[in-house]
């Protein structure tokens, strides 16, 4: 599984960095909101694959129990992720 993530990510980098030659002769800015914009894709499926663990635990364990709590571990998930552009925005702000 890690080999395959590595093997992804490395096509990843090598695409983005052809963009990124691509934008040097645009604005600087067109490599800003790509760098963000990976950033973005990254944390999402960090996320992602940590929903897929907890749901790989709960067939082992094979009790619809276990959903309840995959259902508030997300929504804990969710709001801290929301909390922290709260205060990303704050501190941009100030």
């Amino acid at each position: 599984m890690q080999r395959k993530s590595d093997s992804k990510n490395q096509e990843e980098m090598e695409e983005v960095e052809l963009v990124r030659k691509r934008t040097v002769r645009g604005t600087n800015q067109n490599v800003q909101v790509l760098e963000q914009h990976q950033m973005r894709i990254q944390v999402m499926r960090r996320s992602k694959m940590k929903v897929k663990r907890i749901m790989k635990k709960m067939k082992e364990k094979g009790r619809m129990w276990m959903m309840r709590g995959v259902g508030l571990k997300m929504k804990r998930v969710m709001s801290k992720e929301r909390r922290r552009k709260k205060e990303a925005v704050k501190k941009s702000s100030l």
